[in-house]
């Protein structure tokens, strides 16, 4: 596949919108923690014997995810961390089309919905 400079790959893609998805989740568990137990940054870089910065930029986006640290965070957090890798779906040729019946009374055309399995 031949792509220009300003064009990722398929590849690319799915591995960026893998890392957003886990970095959303720590992020979404972070914020519960800090709703429900007051929990700061502070107080997960102390768990973690990190500087405080370094909770900041894994939480913002600016420091590289390894599933070490990944891990270590979900435990400060009291989190169990999990990963899973379940096959793709594959969608069938006209799946989830929308069709439209005729219908028999006054009140238009009624519409169905098919999904191929």
């Amino acid at each position: 596949m031949t792509s220009s400079p300003n064009s990722l790959s398929s590849r690319d893609v799915s591995a960026a919108r893998f890392v957003g998805d886990v970095r959303e989740e720590l992020l979404l568990a972070f914020l519960e923690e800090m709703t429900e137990r007051r929990l700061r940054k502070s107080d997960i870089a102390r768990l973690l014997g990190v500087h405080r910065s370094a909770v900041t930029r894994i939480l913002n986006g600016s420091a590289p995810l390894e599933l070490r640290t990944i891990g270590q965070l979900a435990w400060a957090l009291g989190r169990d961390a999990e990963f899973k890798l379940p096959k793709k779906k594959r969608r069938a040729r006209g799946a989830n089309t929308v069709s439209v019946a005729n219908s028999a009374t006054n009140f238009g055309p009624s519409f169905v919905a098919s999904e191929t399995p």
